[in-house]
């Protein structure tokens, strides 16, 4: 699990849950984490679950991360844009 690998005591966290597409209960667990984008840091509550393990990739939370930036998503040139929000 990526908070493992992090050194994060995932299941020391807030526990809370979320729905797939196939509907059923799956557990994750919040924690406080800085991430660095674009030279800056920022201080977000990230959430980890076993049930994405098997996912090559993860999903960031609209709150506390997208909500600090506006967002410019270029798919022809597979470019992605964040701005600060003042």
């Amino acid at each position: 699990m990526l908070g493992e690998y992090l050194g994060i005591d995932v299941p020391s966290g807030v526990k809370r849950e979320f729905r797939g597409v196939g509907g059923e209960p799956q557990p994750f667990y919040l924690h406080p984490i800085k991430i660095v984008v674009g030279g800056l840091t920022f201080q977000v509550e990230a959430g980890f679950s076993k049930a994405l393990d098997d996912k090559p990739y993860g999903i960031v939370g609209q709150r506390g991360f997208f909500d600090l930036f506006k967002i410019t998503v270029n798919l022809a040139n597979e470019d992605i844009e964040l701005l600060p929000v003042d």
